[in-house]
């Protein structure tokens, strides 16, 4: 027996664990699904932590600020990361739509990638972990949050197998430890404190757009990312035809 196969041994027992409860608590399925696809409910909790830390007057304001800002380009690396992978992964489809697992669901357009790794784990893994480099209880706290309200509910209707969790979570933590190592502190975490000295105003105004792309999984960028890329395409198809 091998590990991959060990590996999905797990992932389908806990996947069909949670589909024997699909349906008998009709009011806990809805309050899951709420929790899985709410942006405010997954994301609000934590974006507070940050923030309140942010402005807290105690203590060593510089050092405490270069941990968020390390923790917030960590969040921002390994979501971007991990939608890298889902992009040039084998299609894994989402147990929710693996109609080898009993699933008569039609597989939708936003679905058709990998769902190995999970880029709601590897962001907020990230974020959770870098926390602990600011505040160890407000980090041990928001990494609870995670693991409890944003990535169980995405294994329980099925948008992950816990493989893909896991793997999301080891690149979100794998970010955090990276960019808050003194290196990056220092060099490139600290300057964007001194920045924020210096402009108030573009910083907060950018740290603002930031933060909501965040409690979007950076929807917004992804949209406009998608437009971009085509409208390219089409003008290097026009540039190619206009040649020969």
């Amino acid at each position: 027996m091998t590990f991959t196969s060990v590996v999905h041994d797990i992932d389908v027992g806990v996947f069909l664990f949670f589909k024997d409860c699909w349906g008998k608590w009709k009011g806990f399925d809805d309050a899951v699904d709420v929790l899985a696809g709410n942006s405010l409910l997954k994301a609000g909790p934590i974006l507070v932590m940050i923030w309140c830390m942010w402005f807290t007057r105690s203590g060593e304001i510089t050092r405490r600020r270069t941990g968020i800002v390390s923790l917030l380009a960590a969040g921002c690396c390994a979501a971007l990361f991990s939608v890298m992978l889902t992009k040039v992964l084998p299609l894994r489809p989402r147990p929710m739509f693996e109609p080898s697992l009993g699933s008569t669901l039609a597989m939708p357009v936003w679905s058709r990638v990998s769902s190995l790794p999970s880029d709601h784990a590897a962001m907020f893994v990230a974020l959770s972990v870098g926390l602990m480099f600011v505040s160890r209880t407000w980090g041990i706290v928001a990494l609870l949050d995670t693991l409890l309200f944003i990535c169980l509910p995405r294994a329980y209707i099925g948008l992950h197998y816990t493989a893909d969790l896991v793997v999301g979570a080891l690149i979100g933590a794998a970010f955090a430890y990276m960019l808050n190592s003194d290196f990056v502190r220092n060099r490139f975490s600290r300057l964007l404190v001194e920045f924020e000295a210096a402009r108030p105003p573009v910083f907060y105004g950018a740290l603002f757009v930031l933060t909501l792309e965040i409690a979007e999984l950076f929807q917004g960028a992804r949209q406009i990312t998608s437009v971009a890329a085509r409208a390219g395409s089409w003008a290097l198809r026009g540039l190619i035809v206009g040649f020969n």
